[in-house]
């Protein structure tokens, strides 16, 4: 089901006589011409710190679906912590102090000393900000679960998964299969967050359903689970593929001395990202690859056969298919739009591939450059309407595109339209706000997290002035240019001190009633 905004419903009303394609092209540019306000400040961006004070590098943002009207903000770091921040309007990180902006809610309650491990300390309320610590090592990945978005499943490198609850703030249950870090977690669909779906870096992906009866573990109160779907090694990388050469024979050569046995260990080939197809297809699932740098479908109703090899349906090379390069290149993400016609493939080769879910053999439709991938943290995702991507970059700035109003030629350099001067370092990953599409997240390698939202023109200009002011940047004329996006363009700035603003009695504590230690000053 298609979720649309306010503006969207009031579209519906006002242009009935419309045809649905002269009713999405007017929304679309409509929707275009509030994210060119998009901007964020100090009072909406916080750092990540640990006990000592020294910063903890973000890996994932994700925005709930219905939980607190979709304007809960979930994030995850390196120390296993997992964070929910309330994004709604009228909201900021924390309190100015003496010009600065901070905000310390590393809080703990007595009922959740056993289960999570957490030292005893007081609680307060009127906080937007709650904190949970859920693994002992770093989280990659989390999804909101149910239909109400009950629970929080999070994918972490000490090999498993745990399912939270975010009302009882008590961990259900540990999925427990992998032997390497767990890079990514996916909800199936039209399951009510029963099903699930792990990729790991041992190259395997696991499927999960929390309904089967597991062992339960007394010292924390979760059940422990096993996978009741395994596909091993899907990503190896195969002799078809493009950038498997041909080698000529060698002559043999003989020597005196035996051949030592080689000490590098079987390295295994980990699966980067997987997604499920929506709807009525939801036992389709599709899978990326790091070292062959492959997206495969797959049916699991097939795989799950004992008398049938685990084989993809389909199989593709972003890139390789399209002559833009001579190998393929590791993913780093797969998103499924909304309505399940568009895949979306973030490639290391600093470019975003599209692609029509029943026409994967055909190649991409359209490529989207301008940004810089450099590592598999990088993730790119679709707007909840499907009409514009969202994607972070190593250039430390976030870029939009209007997927559109751009061409079906898959060669064709497509600029982005919009550029976010979101962080100071790498960009890993950014959300988009299902129930209000002008409002983003941004995390990175900065240990910042950034909260975008748009205004409108005739708004007052001190309801606004939140400090250090930074606004997304928009040159239409620069959209065929080859040198887009140069990195001297200089980033508008506004250093006024904010004014005064009344506190809002809505606060997440409401809706989340016992918080846990974590800790997080807002950045200035």
């Amino acid at each position: 089901m298609k979720t649309y905004c306010t503006l969207s419903t009031l579209f519906a009303r006002e242009l009935e006589r419309l045809s649905r394609q002269e009713y999405d092209d007017l929304y679309r540019k409509k929707t275009h011409e509030l994210l060119k306000t998009l901007w964020t400040s100090r009072r909406h961006s916080c750092e990540f710190v640990n006990d000592e004070y020294y910063p903890v590098p973000l890996f994932a943002v994700e925005f709930s679906r219905i939980a607190g009207g979709g304007q809960i903000m979930a994030t995850c770091d390196e120390d296993g912590y997992l964070t929910l921040i309330d994004a709604s309007k009228n909201s900021s990180f924390g309190k100015y102090e003496s010009g600065c902006c901070s905000a310390d809610f590393r809080r703990n309650t007595s009922e959740n000393e056993v289960s999570l491990g957490i030292n005893k300390r007081r609680c307060t309320s009127g906080e937007r900000m709650l904190s949970f610590r859920v693994h002992e090592n770093a989280i990659f990945s989390l999804c909101w679960l149910g239909l109400e978005d009950q629970c929080i499943a999070t994918a972490s490198g000490d090999q498993k998964v745990k399912i939270f609850d975010v009302n009882k703030h008590l961990i259900l249950n540990t999925l427990v299969g992998h032997s390497g870090s767990v890079k990514a977690i996916k909800e199936k669909n039209l399951t009510d967050g029963k099903i699930l779906g792990s990729a790991s870096r041992d190259g395997s992906v696991m499927i999960w359903d929390t309904r089967c009866h597991g062992t339960h573990n007394q010292e924390t109160g979760s059940y422990v689970l096993r996978p009741v779907l395994i596909l091993n090694d899907i990503h190896r990388r195969e002799i078809d593929s493009p950038s498997k050469r041909q080698h000529v024979a060698k002559r043999l050569r003989y020597s005196l001395y035996p051949k030592k046995k080689s000490m590098k260990p079987n390295v295994p080939h980990g699966v980067t990202a997987l997604a499920f197809a929506p709807f009525n297809e939801t036992f389709f699932l599709y899978t990326s690859g790091a070292v062959d740098g492959a997206v495969k479908l797959w049916d699991l109703r097939r795989a799950g056969a004992v008398s049938l090899p685990a084989k993809p349906i389909s199989k593709i090379y972003p890139g390789c298919q399209e002559g833009l390069t001579d190998r393929p290149h590791g993913i780093s993400s797969l998103d499924v739009a909304a309505d399940g016609s568009t895949l979306c493939v973030a490639s290391t080769d600093s470019n975003i591939y599209l692609y029509k879910t029943g026409l994967l053999d055909r190649g991409s439709f359209t490529r989207l450059c301008g940004h810089r991938t450099s590592s598999f943290y990088i993730k790119a995702c679709f707007s909840p309407e499907g009409n514009f991507v969202l994607s972070g970059s190593a250039d430390s700035y976030a870029y939009i595109w209007d997927v559109k109003q751009l061409g079906w030629n898959s060669t064709k350099n497509n600029f982005p339209l919009l550029r976010l001067p979101a962080h100071n370092n790498e960009v890993t990953d950014v959300a988009w706000c299902m129930t209000d599409t002008t409002k983003l997240a941004t995390v990175g390698d900065d240990c910042l997290l950034k909260l975008w939202q748009t205004r409108n023109s005739d708004e007052e200009p001190e309801t606004v002035q939140d400090g250090q002011r930074v606004q997304a940047e928009f040159k239409l004329e620069s959209l065929q240019q080859e040198n887009f996006w140069t990195s001297n363009v200089q980033r508008t700035v506004n250093l006024e001190f904010p004014t005064s603003r009344t506190e809002n009695t809505n606060t997440l504590l409401s809706y989340f009633h016992k918080p846990i230690s974590r800790m997080c000053t807002a950045s200035h």
